[in-house]
């Protein structure tokens, strides 16, 4: 029997059932799962180094929220991760308002094959990246999620930004916010699927690393297989050269309801001399490129560093994956 997925909480036992032919299994929790309407949902995909690096983020969260209690993560990693994740975070939520859970997610959970065109960003490959594209299935109970990239911090009230934005009576399926950068440079527009989409050239983009997304109209608009039918067709022709993004682009052009702008303030891994008065204004600093804020010598890592707990330690396996 295929085992689908586990979650995992600060808990006693686990026990496991059988739905759908699928094997879940499920922690019967100490800390009980928040499942009130005014819960908070916010998820990380992460592989099993990026897993040790969300302590950070998710202090950040907690610090800049006036409604600590009302946030729940959930956190996807791979099977093997689960153990040094759990006394990661368990350090990190010491004291926290805060309710957390770890998912397994299998990697054969991403049911198409990808292609990754541009040979610098051989990470764009991992499926963890993919795994947001499943979120309807994973969570079908839950409306609405939070998701965010783990190489941020977060300086503004994310409860705020879930109350405000994709309000039940929307249309739209997904929040983010608009860049400057065009459609035309992240998508291939020789090729004649992307020619013939809805998306023009000329549209402005919008950076997937904080996405609010409407479970409800994801699943009722069948979300998934479309993003999973982009996914497959860049394997056969080139679409575009990076990972799942551009999948999410295609899906839905200009059709997304716009966050405030502060809202993903990104290009901390690899643009210099940032005004830092503008970045301590911003709601979410994002380290988008190559450096990475856990990694020594990263530009603009002491925003990063005032949420880090020197009694958890940093994972030598993270110090060494930043070396690669």
């Amino acid at each position: 029997m295929k085992k689908f997925g586990a979650v995992y909480s600060v808990g006693t036992k686990v026990r496991a059932l059988t739905l759908l032919g699928l094997l879940y299994t499920v922690a019967l929790c100490r800390q009980p799962y928040n499942l009130a309407k005014s819960a908070v949902h916010v998820a990380f995909t992460c592989d099993s180094l990026q897993v040790l690096t969300l302590g950070p983020v998710m202090s950040s969260i907690a610090a800049s929220s006036r409604s600590t209690q009302r946030i729940h993560f959930h956190i996807f990693t791979a099977p093997e991760a689960i153990g040094d994740a759990h006394s990661h975070l368990s350090c990190y939520s010491r004291g926290a308002a805060y309710t957390w859970e770890l998912h397994e997610f299998h990697t054969e959970m991403l049911k198409v094959s990808v292609q990754v065109h541009a040979k610098t960003e051989w990470r764009l490959k991992s499926a963890f990246n993919y795994a947001r594209y499943y979120f309807s299935e994973m969570l079908p109970t839950v409306e609405k999620i939070l998701y965010l990239d783990n190489d941020i911090v977060v300086q503004g009230d994310v409860c705020d930004l879930y109350d405000r934005y994709l309000r039940p009576s929307t249309e739209f399926v997904i929040a983010a916010v608009e860049r400057a950068i065009l459609m035309g440079n992240l998508l291939n527009f020789s090729n004649p699927a992307v020619l013939e989409s809805a998306v023009k050239a000329s549209m402005h983009s919008f950076n997937a690393g904080v996405l609010l997304i409407h479970l409800e109209n994801w699943r009722r608009n069948s979300i998934t297989s479309i993003v999973e039918d982009w996914t497959y067709r860049n394997t056969i022709s080139r679409l575009y050269n990076h990972g799942s993004q551009p999948p999410i682009l295609l899906t839905f052009g200009s059709s997304f309801e716009r966050l405030p702008a502060d809202w993903n303030v990104d290009g901390l891994g690899y643009k210099k001399n940032l005004d830092f008065t503008i970045l301590k204004k911003a709601s979410v600093l994002h380290w988008s490129g190559t450096a990475k804020p856990w990694c020594p010598k990263t530009p603009y890592r002491t925003l990063w560093e005032n949420y880090l707990r020197e009694e958890c330690g940093m994972s030598e396996k993270v110090q060494q994956a930043c070396a690669l």
